[in-house]
């Protein structure tokens, strides 16, 4: 009977203990002071006050919080900046909640602290109310930071990709970087969404840690729901202060401490040693240059981020502008097979925002078909890169005799006319079609892009896929940009067979 005794009297005192961490929201008084504990620089935990305002409701639109006033000599200055979402707000020595919400332009840092209680719910993932903001609060933006990424690439590529709306560009520190880091609450931790050579994060605060469970950000930061994110301590560089809202500037540690697992509308679970699968990407220019990878499974990061990493590193190895022509090929493979191979060309002056929209297309359409899922191992990407402009025009069209009969062979030459360089000519030989019912057939000559645009035009049907292994099909017999297309073309229309003429 004693052993009984004992065995309950431990067991309320662990439930009584747990209770004791937290401070309810009911518990919480207008005029009540706390403190928030965040990282301003390096990896040092910082503290400064908060004064409790008033109590926002759970409502239909709006998360339930605490709207409170931020106090003290750094969070003043910088106000409340993107990266501090997550940092713990405690009342009476018990942790209330993470600080998640502001608003821009404030002349205070004022923002909305939500409760501890509806972060833990983030396990249980039914529960993801997918709610606006109450009263025009926003989340505070999460900064994504990238390194090795040219910054006058990206700041081009933000006006047209709302992928890239809080991207910025950083560096590394050498001696930092090497540290293996920690996650606990009020600490840095940055959600790694691309490593390696180059890198992207999403820096945000640890909230609450529970053995193996990391609470943090207290809203979300995709809310795609159940995830596989590396996550590891981020180093601070600064907050640079701005006038609509400051940020962090910082950058994931070397070590991986563990797995998001759960994006919801609360904030962000991961898991401590828990490891993500990754998709290997390698970006190879003019066999000289390499550059390793490793990018989380999300399509939408693969398609957005990696032509940016490509056009960045030639960039970065060459120039950013002035005659340039890149030829590249890029290579997807799927459980050890190479499913797409797809080449293409770019010339000119400013051809950084072709190549990206150019590939970023084709990896958009095949990783988010609507047939199949597409487990991607690895992408290659070879480039060949000169600093000039090597662009021809179809000028003349020679053949050796007005008519032929069915069968015989046509022999003919091409001209081409250089851009600012020496014209050139080019052979061709084809027999015509034995089973050929024209009476005349039109010769057509051209190069791969207005090939693909006179095609799309003519008979888009042939580019309408039905399956992914069509569309595999499409896109490896595309003609890239610097072929030349020579096609016969009969005056009878004809139909479109499982995407053949």
């Amino acid at each position: 009977m004693k052993k009984y005794a004992v065995f309950v009297f431990i067991l309320f005192l662990s439930l009584a203990s747990f209770e004791m961490e937290f401070i309810d929201i009911g518990e919480l008084q207008k005029g009540m002071k706390g403190y928030c504990t965040t990282v301003f620089n390096g990896t040092k935990i910082d503290t400064f006050e908060v004064e409790v305002i008033d109590i926002i409701g759970d409502g239909e639109s709006s998360v339930e919080m605490a709207l409170v006033k931020c106090i003290g000599a750094n969070v003043e200055k910088t106000g409340i900046a993107q990266g501090m979402s997550g940092s713990p707000v405690y009342f009476n020595g018990k942790l209330f909640g993470s600080l998640s919400y502001t608003w821009d332009n404030l002349r205070e840092p004022i923002g909305g602290a939500v409760p501890i209680k509806r972060m833990l719910e983030i396990e249980d993932y039914q529960k993801n109310d997918n709610k606006s903001e109450g009263f025009k609060l926003k989340e505070i933006a999460i900064p994504i930071v990238l390194t090795g990424v040219n910054e006058n690439v990206l700041e081009t590529l933000k006006k047209e990709n709302e992928v890239f709306k809080y991207a910025v560009a950083g560096k590394n520190s050498g001696l930092a970087s090497s540290e293996a880091g920690e996650l606990i609450p009020g600490k840095g931790i940055a959600i790694n969404l691309i490593d390696g050579d180059m890198t992207a994060s999403a820096i945000g605060t640890v909230t609450y840690v529970d053995n193996d469970k990391v609470y943090s950000f207290g809203h979300p930061f995709t809310l795609k729901g159940k995830i596989e994110y590396p996550v590891s301590e981020a180093y601070i560089y600064m907050i640079l202060p701005r006038t609509d809202i400051s940020y962090k500037m910082g950058f994931p540690l070397s070590k991986t401490l563990g797995c998001a697992v759960q994006d919801r509308t609360y904030g962000v679970l991961a898991y401590k040693n828990k490891t993500a699968s990754m998709v290997n990407v390698a970006l190879k220019i003019n066999q000289d240059e390499r550059i390793n990878l490793r990018f989380i499974k999300e399509n939408d990061i693969i398609a957005s981020y990696l032509p940016l990493m490509l056009v960045s590193a030639i960039s970065k190895y060459y120039k950013m502008s002035g005659a340039m022509t890149s030829e590249y090929k890029m290579s997807i493979y799927s459980k050890g097979k190479k499913r797409i191979e797809y080449k293409n060309m770019y010339t000119g002056e400013n051809l950084f925002f072709g190549i990206y929209m150019d590939m970023q297309s084709i990896l958009y359409a095949y990783l988010s078909n609507m047939y199949e899922k597409v487990p991607v191992d690895s992408i290659v990407v070879e480039s060949t890169v000169a600093e000039n402009i090597n662009q021809y025009f179809v000028w003349d069209v020679q053949v050796e005799k007005k008519y032929y009969k069915i069968g015989e062979t046509v022999n003919g030459r091409v001209f081409l006319k250089s851009f600012k360089g020496e014209d050139v000519s080019r052979d061709f030989s084809f027999d015509l079609p034995e089973a050929s019912s024209q009476d005349s057939l039109l010769l057509y000559v051209g190069g791969g892009k207005n090939d693909i645009i006179s095609e799309t035009g003519r008979s888009e049907a042939k580019f309408q896929f039905k399956d992914l292994s069509t569309f595999e099909n499409i896109v490896n017999t595309l003609n890239p940009s610097n072929s030349i297309v020579i096609k016969l073309y009969g005056r009878r229309k004809g139909f479109i067979d499982n995407n053949k003429e």
